[in-house]
């Protein structure tokens, strides 16, 4: 019995060996288990990476979030592993030595997922800096095309607004200029008119008298024939008579006759005088006419020549605008124009 006894002791010995074995094989599949899925989850994690290296700075936070979750359930991990050990002393050795290399794999992945996030980090930042750059470059050479744009527009606005300002002022001082100087005609045509008509009231008034001092002189004549006539018909001697009549007929037709190429000389005279008179005054007027019309016509090209000076002055500023615009285009393109700042390199142009 002793014997048999000792044989089921033996056996009961074998199995809690078999069971602590089992038990230590089973815990150690299960970390074997867990450290593949940990491995499974870091590899994860840095295909995660990996994806996400093109994408903005801002994933990178997130990443950060995810790397410390896998901190913490590393941690959690820790202490399932802990706590198991505490369960079988008898593979605390191998658990221990399983969980210094697991714990030393999982510093080397964390440590590697921090050298590259570093390096995203890195990344991220250069591609930023490289994207503000190429950002930047574009919008100057927008801002210069625009300047250009804007430049050259404003130059043709101004160039026409100018011109039209300068034709409208044209056309109206050459307005006041005709009209002033139709008025001045007026006045002239006016003037030699009444000059006209007062010469030819002044003959007529001239002439009137030549031929009432005329009636004058024939009355007096007739006064004075009919005192000699009276005489001559007092003497008593016929033939002396007749012939002292005949002397005074004689003598009467001579004063008329006289008297008549006297007036008919001084009446053509008048009328010469008139004539002169009337040639003058039609002289003057023309001759002033003429003065009148050189100085509008010296005005009226001095205004179109103000004119046309306005406008090429106008045409001049806005080419001298537009030749301006290249130096102004490289100063924008090399960032001159623009407020410094830590990107602000006027080499990006270069």
């Amino acid at each position: 019995m002793p014997k048999k006894s000792s044989k089921g002791s033996k056996k009961d010995m074998d199995s809690a060996k078999l069971d602590k074995k089992g038990a230590l094989d089973e815990q150690f599949a299960k970390s074997q288990e867990l450290l593949e899925q940990e491995k499974e989850m870091h590899e994860g994690v840095r295909l995660k990476h990996e994806a996400i290296q093109e994408h903005e700075k801002e994933k990178g936070v997130e990443i950060a979030r995810m790397e410390e979750e896998e901190v913490v359930k590393g941690k959690e991990r820790k202490e399932v592993f802990k706590k198991q050990e505490e369960e079988s002393k008898e593979g605390i050795v191998a658990m221990k030595k399983k969980k210094e290399t697991d714990e030393k794999k999982q510093q080397e992945i964390i440590a590697k997922q921090k050298e590259e996030k570093k390096k995203q980090v890195e990344y991220m930042e250069e591609m930023e800096a490289s994207n503000a750059r190429k950002d930047r470059i574009v919008k100057r050479k927008y801002d210069s095309e625009k300047y250009e744009r804007d430049t050259i527009s404003e130059a043709k606005l101004t160039e026409h607004r100018k011109k039209g300002e300068a034709d409208k002022e044209a056309l109206r001082k050459k307005k006041i200029t005709t009209q002033e100087h139709k008025k001045e005609r007026g006045d002239i045509d006016t003037k030699e008119a009444a000059e006209l008509r007062q010469a030819k009231e002044d003959s007529r008034s001239k002439v009137a008298k030549l031929n009432a001092m005329d009636k004058s002189a024939q009355r007096q004549l007739s006064i004075d024939i009919g005192r000699k006539r009276n005489r001559a018909n007092a003497i008593s001697d016929p033939n002396m008579q007749r012939r002292e009549l005949q002397k005074i007929d004689t003598e009467e037709r001579q004063e008329k006759s006289k008297m008549q190429a006297e007036l008919k000389k001084k009446i053509s005279e008048q009328e010469v005088q008139a004539k002169k008179a009337e040639f003058d005054i039609k002289s003057r007027s023309h001759s002033t006419r003429d003065k009148l019309t050189t100085d509008e016509r010296v005005k009226l090209s001095q205004i179109e020549r103000d004119k046309q000076t306005a406008r090429r002055r106008a045409s001049d500023e806005a080419q001298e605008k537009k030749r301006g615009i290249g130096k102004m285009q490289e100063k924008i393109m090399k960032g001159e124009t623009e407020e410094k700042n830590e990107y602000a390199w006027g080499e990006d142009y270069q």
